[in-house]
């Protein structure tokens, strides 16, 4: 391959499914560190009972 032919080609190459798998591994990920909503109230009334 010439280097006219080279120009016209991207570097990488796009992949659907596996910038779904990299966006579902950030979010997993990211929710990882999320507190159930029930289990905050909990410790927030907890808190409350011990001022």
């Amino acid at each position: 391959m010439d280097k006219k032919q080279q120009r016209g080609q991207s570097f990488y190459d796009y992949d659907d499914q596996g910038v779904m798998q990299v966006s579902q591994q950030i979010m997993d990920s990211y929710n990882s560190g999320v507190v159930p909503q029930e289990q905050m109230k909990a410790a927030a009334e907890n808190n409350e009972e011990h001022r």
